[in-house]
């Protein structure tokens, strides 16, 4: 499920979120909170129409990958009801992240933008790839969301995530 969100919301909405956040926040952190925000509005309760689940609507495939890779990691994993839970969402959307990350870096030789994280984020890796890990080649819906996410973030410039341990 993605939110589109009219131009007068939005700006409500970066408003409201750098009120909240203020500019001190981490960048990984300011790119997760603006995927929850388009995805769901941050509600953890949301439930999309492909059975995504959360404020970052995560399917049950991305959970799961997340959770191979957290067993990896040797950290605590929680089966996909836990989508909802806040705390636990939170950590399998930033490891989520630092994966795109991985990938994402690997593939274009630089640090991908922030509409590239989100486009990753929404169409998966692998159609991300299927499209030459360009925005421009996404659905509309994803474009147009991609460049919500760059304005809610900063500028749409290579945006330097911290790697999370």
């Amino acid at each position: 499920m993605t939110a589109v969100f009219p131009r007068a919301h939005l700006i409500i909405l970066v408003s409201l979120y750098t009120t909240l956040a203020g500019n001190a926040a981490a960048p990984a952190d300011r790119l997760l909170d603006a995927i929850a925000l388009v995805e769901s509005r941050g509600r953890h309760e949301a439930i999309g129409r492909l059975g995504e689940r959360g404020a970052w609507q995560m399917t049950r495939g991305a959970w799961d990958e997340t959770t191979q890779q957290l067993r990896r990691l040797h950290l605590r994993t929680h089966p996909f009801r836990f989508a909802h839970d806040p705390n636990v969402s939170r950590l399998y959307a930033s490891k989520r992240l630092d994966y795109l990350r991985y990938i994402l870096r690997a593939a274009l030789g630089r640090e991908a933008t922030p509409a590239e994280y989100y486009a990753a984020w929404n169409v998966g890796l692998t159609g991300f790839k299927h499209r030459g890990y360009r925005v421009d080649a996404c659905p509309k819906t994803t474009r147009r969301t991609a460049r919500n996410v760059a304005n809610l973030v900063g500028p749409d410039r290579p945006q330097e995530l911290p790697h999370h341990d």
